[in-house]
């Protein structure tokens, strides 16, 4: 079973309901706005960042680290370590 195949039953429902909104700040005046998307598009976005990783050769037992934009980089010295001595063969 692949990690797809674990998380397929949360994206049966491919209605054009709403399953995720985001949110961001016009940075000009403020103001705003919502994006919403739904479980099928979701799913789309996920898959297309595991092609772009998998493609970068990340393989089962790797680390990804996830940095949101817009937000300073605050890394525990711990997970600094883990990350920089994984041996990436």
């Amino acid at each position: 079973m692949s990690c797809v195949d674990a998380y397929s039953v949360a994206f049966e429902d491919a209605t054009d309901a709403p399953f995720v909104t985001y949110h961001g700040i016009n940075e000009t005046d403020k103001s705003l706005t919502a994006v919403s998307y739904t479980r099928k598009e979701f799913l789309q976005f996920s898959l297309k960042a595991l092609n772009v990783m998998v493609n970068k050769g990340l393989k089962k037992g790797d680390h990804v680290l996830h940095v949101f934009s817009g937000q300073p980089l605050r890394v525990s010295s711990s997970v600094r370590h883990d990350v920089t001595t994984k041996s990436h063969s």
